[in-house]
């Protein structure tokens, strides 16, 4: 007689694990669906299946949630693009860089609002807009590393990897919000045009400006 297996019980950490990451991805749906203002603490929970004390267990405020998305999501993104990155020549890096984000301008228009929300509510309260400056920063940090590797196989800039990093993020950033007044500025080749300008102005071998200034 076969001898029926009794089921693995979890541990309580990784009970709170999973619960965590339910509550993670049901937050991403209700910030999502409701703006970070209109969504609730009591509606990321009904939607994960707990009770809100479950939110606060893992959670200090609706705005720790958000950053804790922010940060999985960052981290996301910037393992994906890593990978994407690994796959090309150096010297199309950068470009392929902002080819990314311009499909992220495209595909995820709800979320680029939410985040445009919670970058005002953080930039009035100086606790949460040093978590969020501190992640932001990872996020260009991450880019950037992308950048100087490129470099160190052969392409040259006048400007550092940090900074291009930093101007391409801010154009992103610019367009996605433009294109919450004018649509067709996601749909159009705008941003592709800026971007190309900027990344041909910011990689320039270091010589070429001291060449000019020789004419």
């Amino acid at each position: 007689m076969a001898m029926r297996r009794l089921p693995v019980r979890r541990t309580r950490s990784e009970a709170k694990e999973d619960t965590r990451a339910r509550l993670l991805a049901a937050a991403r749906r209700v910030f999502v669906r409701e703006g970070f203002h209109g969504a609730t603490v009591d509606m990321v929970a009904a939607e994960a299946g707990f009770t809100k004390g479950a939110v606060y267990s893992a959670f200090t405020s609706k705005a720790d949630l958000f950053l804790a998305v922010y940060e999985q999501r960052m981290r996301e993104r910037s393992a994906a693009i890593a990978r994407r990155l690994a796959e090309v020549p150096a010297e199309e890096v950068t470009d392929v860089a902002w080819r990314t984000w311009a499909e992220s301008l495209r595909r995820d228009r709800t979320w680029h609002l939410v985040l445009i929300e919670f970058w005002v509510f953080a930039a009035r309260d100086r606790e949460t807009r040093a978590r969020f400056a501190r992640l932001h920063g990872e996020m260009r940090s991450a880019i950037a590393r992308e950048i100087a590797a490129a470099r160190a196989a052969g392409r040259s800039g006048a400007i550092d990897a940090d900074a291009i990093a930093r101007a391409h993020m801010a154009l992103g950033n610019g367009f996605a919000l433009e294109a919450f007044l004018e649509p067709e500025i996601a749909t159009g080749s705008a941003y592709e045009d800026a971007a190309t300008a900027l990344n041909a102005a910011l990689v320039e071998p270091a010589a070429e400006p001291l060449r000019r200034a020789k004419r």
